[in-house]
């Protein structure tokens, strides 16, 4: 990305979970983000999910939705179809107050995509597609395709060709 951009003060009420080092870093690139946040370990689709139970992981968009209960939705029509699962991260701001996607985005992009990759290795999936705003943070350019390609960890994608596909 060539474009500057004007990224979002982090808030926190109480001790920082989700954004850890930001106190440190004004953006965690991918070095920052390893040295922060210890690698993610591959978990099964079953674990995954009975842990998104346990910490009542929600969506973040206007109902609160629980993650869980979703994932196992789209899971049991990808059993009962033969399809393979498709990791979507909506990081489009639909919530015109809030600035959460581009706060996240744009500081701790890695953070964002070990979840997408930790989902996308329980969940067999083979394809990740991150939709954002146009001109915002998080839009994916073919040198963040590449990062991602290289990533240690989870999202590895022995099949795919371009694990992470730009959606505007």
């Amino acid at each position: 990305m060539s474009a500057r951009f004007d990224l979002p003060q982090v808030r926190a009420l109480g001790p920082a979970r989700l954004t850890a080092g930001l106190d440190r870093f004004q953006r965690l690139n991918l070095a920052s983000h390893l040295r922060v946040h210890p690698p993610l370990p591959r978990s099964t689709r079953d674990d995954l999910l009975d842990l998104a139970e346990r910490v009542d992981l929600r969506g973040r968009g206007g109902a609160g939705f629980p993650f869980a209960r979703k994932a196992r939705a789209a899971m049991a029509a990808a059993d009962r179809t033969g399809a393979r699962p498709v990791i979507v991260v909506n990081g489009s701001e639909g919530e015109p107050p809030s600035v959460k996607d581009r706060m996240l985005l744009g500081r701790a992009p890695h953070l964002v995509l070990d979840g997408a990759c930790l989902a996308a290795a329980a969940f067999g999936a083979e394809e990740i597609v991150i939709g954002v705003a146009a001109g915002s943070p998080g839009e994916v350019s073919p040198s963040t395709n590449a990062t991602c390609r290289a990533r240690p960890g989870p999202c590895a994608f022995p099949n795919a060709s371009s694990p992470v596909s730009p959606a505007h």
